[in-house]
């Protein structure tokens, strides 16, 4: 089977490893989730890097969550949609009272609330989860249930600011979705894209940090790989904004210390990370990792 890359459709593509599908199908068996039907057929599945864009992403596409997986995250994770994020107070910052703007993916309009609070009347959000539509409109939001694929037919040229906040990690067809979200951009508009950042310390040292596999996330985005995207798709980089380590992380932080770097397991990794973690908290916080795990990206329409 050619591996081709989902931004570039290029076999210009490295398999960086081989995960067991069992592994993951255990993994979300312990928060709950049963995805066994993600995989099905699939004794492993394929971690690839593009060449041309240093995306980091998982194959095949098929394993990309399907609309029951994310009504379940919905259901059964009451803190899945976080109300106000980081990353929307660093997009807010663009945003001018006349803007158009479109959110994709907007869940329940937090951020859509936010610029009508601002003065923005022309604010749209794009969204599939019936429950996040229906909550929306009662709030006098406009939330339509489109793909950008069908949105942009009639909007072309047509935004000052897209954004999506964790939507395109999620994303198999990543390429179609970059033209036809900057395709209703005008020149000279703002795109923004915020992601989970698989440089911070949680990320990079946890490979098996559940949420960060499929079917939840099928891409994998770093400072470098954002950056790359710009050319292929005639924008320029207009700004980086990494979140700063949040300290209600940093026992998630020495966890993934004591379990992937001193390979603890078991009674044993319990019972050192009790007895050790209020000093090795208040060691962190003299010394916090530079990074949290959002980074968000501004980008410019030529």
């Amino acid at each position: 089977m050619n591996l081709v890359s989902p931004i570039t459709n290029s076999q210009n593509v490295t398999v960086l490893k081989k995960i067991n599908s069992e592994k993951i199908i255990n993994l979300y068996k312990k928060i709950g989730f049963d995805v066994s039907s993600s995989f099905l057929g699939l004794k492993t599945i394929d971690v690839c890097r593009c060449e041309d864009s240093k995306l980091v992403y998982f194959s095949p596409k098929s394993i990309a969550g399907d609309a029951r997986f994310y009504e379940a995250l919905d259901k059964n994770a009451p803190n899945y949609y976080s109300p106000w994020k980081w990353e929307h107070e660093q997009v807010i910052k663009y945003v001018e009272p006349t803007n158009k703007i479109l959110e994709i993916g907007c869940a329940y309009g937090t951020f859509l609330k936010k610029a009508k609070s601002k003065g923005i009347s022309n604010a749209i959000g794009l969204e599939l989860n019936e429950n996040a539509i229906a909550d929306g409109i009662k709030s006098g939001l406009d939330i339509k249930g489109e793909l950008i694929a069908e949105h942009k037919i009639k909007h072309a040229n047509y935004y000052d600011l897209i954004c999506s906040f964790q939507v395109v990690e999620h994303i198999a067809e990543l390429k179609d979705f970059f033209a036809d979200s900057i395709a209703c951009l005008k020149p000279g508009g703002l795109y923004a894209i915020s992601v989970p950042n698989n440089e911070c310390y949680l990320f990079s040292n946890d490979p098996d940090h559940t949420l960060n596999l499929p079917p939840h996330h099928i891409n994998l985005w770093e400072e470098q790989s954002l950056r790359n995207i710009a050319p292929l798709f005639g924008l320029s980089v207009l700004a980086v904004h990494k979140e700063p380590a949040n300290k209600l992380n940093y026992g998630n932080y020495y966890e993934v210390f004591l379990r992937n770097t001193l390979k603890l397991k078991g009674e044993t990794l319990e019972l050192v990370y009790k007895m050790t973690r209020p000093i090795v908290k208040l060691a962190i916080r003299l010394q916090p990792p530079k990074y949290g795990a959002c980074i968000t990206v501004i980008y410019q329409k030529q």
